[in-house]
């Protein structure tokens, strides 16, 4: 296509070139009546807000609590199931009753009530930091066991009661054994003057008739 030849006398008309009409700004679009207009923006999605898992808290805080609560039941049914009712027992069941109880080897006690009843009993000794500690356990394991046993009732008959508390012992070279390492020793007649009630464990290792430590632990 050409331009009119008569537009241009004396000289050859100019090719026809063609122009792209202009475009209109980023982000708007022309109208009907030529101006132009802002792109239509797109709606925002609505996204209800994410739900709490609030029922996972409550079923996890509720086993805890119901697992806190069996073991608490358990125990209070250990206690229970103690050996309470002596009313039937013989001196020496009653004894080793509280022997068991109070923690003491069974196996290595010896009760005898042919007249009246006398006692030897062996407890281990836990691991203890230091001399400090080994002999504060010693003197209470002692305490508890003469106290338990004198203070019975129905009452025993006591005549004689030895505990014998025995731990592991590590010697010069690093070897560990098993030996005794403290004693006491209480008559009936010495215990007579004993108030249980005021009684500190130190306080009664000074009143038996009779008390031993390794010497290693004296220190």
């Amino acid at each position: 296509m050409q331009g009119n030849p008569n537009q241009y006398p004396n000289q050859q008309p100019p090719p026809y070139t063609y122009q792209p009409p202009p475009q209109p700004p980023n982000g708007q679009q022309p109208n009907t009546v030529g101006k132009y207009l802002p792109l239509p923006q797109p709606k925002p999605v609505y996204r209800p807000p994410k739900k709490h898992s609030y029922s996972k808290v409550f079923v996890i805080t509720g086993a805890i609590i119901g697992l806190l609560l069996l073991v608490a039941a358990v125990r209070v049914l250990e206690n229970q199931q103690k050996h309470t009712d002596f009313s039937q027992d013989t001196p020496a069941q009653h004894a080793i009753a509280i022997l068991s109880d109070d923690g003491a080897d069974i196996s290595q006690s010896v009760v005898n009530d042919s007249a009246r009843t006398t006692v030897s009993t062996v407890k281990q000794v836990g691991a203890q930091a230091n001399n400090t500690s080994a002999r504060s356990a010693i003197m209470l394991d002692c305490f508890t066991i003469q106290r338990d046993l004198w203070t019975a009732q129905p009452s025993i008959g006591l005549t004689d009661v030895d505990v014998f508390l025995y731990g592991n012992v590590v010697d010069q070279y690093g070897a560990t054994k098993n030996e005794e390492v403290g004693s006491c020793d209480l008559i009936a007649q010495t215990e007579q003057r004993f108030n249980w009630g005021n009684l500190s464990s130190q306080q009664a290792w000074l009143d038996y008739d009779y008390t031993a430590l390794l010497p290693s632990l004296q220190q």
